[in-house]
């Protein structure tokens, strides 16, 4: 709005967008070309509360993987298979989770709070069956963005979570 004198704009500098954690792990020491996603380990309250969300992370794993084409196998274990050298085994917990319901989402919007997902996802070297990486990973959802879209980032956590471990996953696995 007009009315007084010019005002000089200032312009600060542009700040550097770090990387995100993820992204600074160094890669592992050996390379991998088959992947085999085992099911998810979840802790009992979690597992009470949302029996479903486990399964549908590590299905998202696995479609995130195979989407990429990175590796010339990602399945889940086979009963009786044994995995030997150049397979990476992927095993996670789940060990602590929260989704907002949609009926609080409605009716409290983000004053309901964020909802989200705490891993730990090991690898382990199939020939050696030596765990090479350990990573807590965690999620979780903007209380005010969830309520804008009425829960739907709620609801898809857990398949975001899975995506968000597939990129982990293709950023350090060396390929063969």
């Amino acid at each position: 709005a007009g009315g007084g004198g010019a005002q000089k704009a200032e312009t600060q500098p542009q700040a550097q967008t770090a990387a995100p954690p993820e992204a600074v792990d160094p890669p592992l020491a050996k390379t991998y070309n088959s992947i085999v996603v085992y099911d998810f380990e979840v802790a009992p309250q979690v597992k009470q509360d949302y029996p479903d969300a486990a399964r549908e992370c590590q299905v998202n794993v696995i479609t995130a993987l195979q989407m990429r084409n990175a590796f010339s196998s990602v399945t889940p274990p086979r009963p009786g298979a044994v995995y030997g050298e150049g397979a990476l085994l992927v095993k996670a917990t789940v060990t602590d989770m929260r989704m907002v319901s949609t009926a609080a989402r409605i009716w409290g919007g983000a004053f309901a709070g964020s909802s989200y997902m705490n891993l730990v996802v090991r690898f382990v070297d199939a020939g050696s069956n030596k765990e090479v990486r350990k990573k807590e990973m965690s999620s979780a959802t903007n209380a005010w963005a969830a309520a804008w879209t009425s829960g739907s980032t709620d609801r898809s956590l857990p398949a975001d979570m899975g995506k968000i471990i597939a990129e982990y996953i293709v950023s350090v696995v060396p390929k063969k």
